[in-house]
């Protein structure tokens, strides 16, 4: 069964629908019983991202070296600034391990 949310993430519990087995259906039966939601991983996209501008990092390092590449200071301030703020969004236990230097 796929359920789809009709506000969108716009308020802190879903209104979730059925739309069948159709990803392309209609929402049209609301669930009318209390559910819970399991997240597997809620900090999924800004590890992702950090992981992103990590590479930017290292590609950019690689680049500058081999092809005197330089990337604007302002641009280096605000992708080191990004990836601080991203890190720092991170419970100790949450920090991904490919960032840390370890192996999962």
């Amino acid at each position: 069964m796929l359920w789809k949310d009709i506000e969108l993430g716009d308020r802190e519990t879903p209104s979730l629908y059925s739309a069948g087995k159709d990803f392309e259906g209609e929402p049209n039966s609301p669930i009318r019983r209390e559910f819970v939601i399991f997240v597997k991983n809620q900090k999924k996209y800004e590890s992702m991202m950090l992981n992103r501008l990590q590479n930017d990092c290292k590609t950019h390092l690689d680049l500058e070296s081999k092809y005197a590449y330089r990337l604007s200071e302002s641009g280096k301030k605000a992708t080191i600034e990004e990836m601080k703020k991203l890190w720092n969004g991170f419970e100790d236990h949450e920090k991904p391990n490919s960032l840390l230097g370890k192996r999962s």
